[in-house]
């Protein structure tokens, strides 16, 4: 197996064990964990960080739809098992559950190959890494913001991330955080290729 495939599928393994972490997180309940498994950035940052290093756009796209459509696999089969549907036969809970995400496969197909070959354009650019990184958890609450103010949806019992100050702030901080630590990593990088670091 060479080094292409080998990376091809650690990223499709971790996308699918993402995909069953966040069916666990979530549960089967409305509140607090249900909203927190809702999170939509790191949907979108799986498929971005698998294109990255991939040495082009389309190789890039490739691995970002493929790590979406793995990660979705891996979510609606943890919650054929994880949710209550009722007294069915598991196969049938199985195909209850991806029938019900058929909106995110199918947003996969263009969420997933996007991302994917923003990655592989901008191939292990740090700068871009933490500006994706940034606008992606730091837009999340204003757009969610947005779309519950154009259909008047009151924050407080939407039962979405924005319902829970604490999951909507941290995860802005969380971004802030993350894309400034990138940026001073960036800094010090080039300070110390430049030769102005010294010690």
């Amino acid at each position: 197996m060479n080094t292409e495939m080998k990376r091809t599928l650690a990223i499709a393994t971790f996308a699918v064990v993402f995909g069953v972490l966040v069916a666990v997180l979530k549960g089967g309940d409305a509140g607090l964990r249900d909203s927190l498994g809702n999170v939509s950035a790191p949907w979108l940052l799986l498929p971005y960080f698998a294109g990255t290093g991939s040495r082009g756009l389309l190789r890039g796209a490739a691995l970002g739809l493929s790590a979406c459509l793995a990660a979705l696999l891996g979510f609606y089969v943890a919650e054929s098992v994880v949710l209550d549907l009722g007294p069915h036969p598991w196969l049938t809970d199985l195909a209850l559950t991806l029938s019900a995400g058929r909106i995110y496969f199918t947003a996969a197909l263009i969420s997933g190959p996007v991302m994917g070959a923003i990655g592989g354009a901008f191939e292990r650019r740090t700068l871009v890494s933490a500006v994706v990184v940034g606008l992606t958890l730091m837009g999340e609450p204003l757009v969610v913001f947005l779309y519950q103010a154009s259909h008047g949806i009151d924050p407080g019992e939407s039962g979405m991330v924005i319902g829970y100050p604490v999951l909507w702030i941290g995860e802005v901080v969380l971004g802030f955080v993350l894309s400034a630590a990138m940026l001073a990593r960036r800094s010090r990088s080039t300070a110390v290729i430049t030769g102005t670091v010294r010690r």
